[in-house]
């Protein structure tokens, strides 16, 4: 399973504004996330956890960042983010790095020893 981030400058629709896909620090998710100025917003700028699985087929894409929220009661809506170590990671990363972040909700508890489970592809319909 593969974990990056995504920023983008619309959250609700992502052709609206720039988008940045594939990032592999929060260090950089960040950088490009603050780089959004206020005044070619098209909506509301956003950070998104991403999972694919081993053959790049998404798994889950979750908007943990809107505006100056990160959204963590929403995690009970994407069990595969919730128990992936490298997501949790980044959860805690971000917190860290954007001063003046609300957090809603709780921090998922994962220890560094997790098995990873078997990915479940997400059902089109």
């Amino acid at each position: 399973m593969k974990t990056t981030l995504s920023v983008y400058e619309c959250g609700e629709f992502h052709n609206l504004g720039k988008s940045f896909i594939g990032i592999e620090s929060a260090e950089e998710a960040v950088r490009l996330w603050e780089s959004i100025p206020a005044c070619n917003l098209n909506g509301i700028k956003a950070i998104n956890i991403c999972t694919e699985d081993d053959h790049g087929e998404e798994i889950e894409d979750f908007e943990v960042i809107y505006g100056g929220v990160m959204h963590l009661e929403m995690l009970k809506y994407y069990p595969e983010t919730r128990k992936n170590a490298e997501a949790v990671r980044y959860m805690k990363e971000l917190q860290n790095l954007i001063p003046n972040l609300r957090v809603e909700g709780q921090m998922p508890c994962i220890s560094d020893d997790i098995e990873k489970a078997p990915a479940r592809h997400r059902q089109h319909r």
